[in-house]
């Protein structure tokens, strides 16, 4: 039997399509926050590492140099510094990716009510083969009864 192309199939795929692009989209847009996110993360890690190194190592009458201190303080304040350059590039994806997933949303709606209405048509086209298969069968019946009287 022949596949039957119905009315919504191109919709569908056309439907899918979107929200697979919409999905990506907004994928690569909280990707690019998480990674601002391991950054900052990071950051902290290596100043807090920095300090320990720097001083946690000396012992009682050791003496740390005023340049120790400095590069100490530089290198906090510069990762300080990312970490802010950091947050506040976050706070401006926010409104984008909000926009985003917004999109997906209206995306995957769209796509769920083109799937209910290509179910519904399959679902009809299935019932009329039923009908006709079920008036072929009559008609056949009718023609076996009306050859054996």
């Amino acid at each position: 039997m022949k596949k039957r192309k119905f009315q919504f199939d191109k919709i569908l795929k056309l439907k899918e399509h979107d929200e697979l692009k919409a999905k990506q989209a907004y994928a690569e847009q909280l990707q690019k926050k998480i990674s601002l996110e391991q950054q900052n993360v990071q950051l902290e890690k290596e100043v807090y590492q920095a300090l320990k190194e720097d001083f946690d190592s000396a012992s009682k009458g050791d003496q740390i140099s005023h340049l120790e201190i400095l590069l100490t303080d530089h290198f906090s304040q510069a990762a300080h510094i990312r970490m802010n350059k950091n947050d506040e590039q976050k706070e401006s994806m926010k409104d984008h990716l909000e926009d985003l997933r917004g999109k997906l949303t209206i995306a995957m709606q769209e796509k769920k009510k083109i799937e209910k209405l290509a179910e519904k048509e399959q679902k009809k086209y299935k019932e009329e083969l039923k009908k006709e298969e079920i008036k072929k069968l009559d008609d056949t019946n009718y023609t076996i009864r009306k050859e054996a009287n």
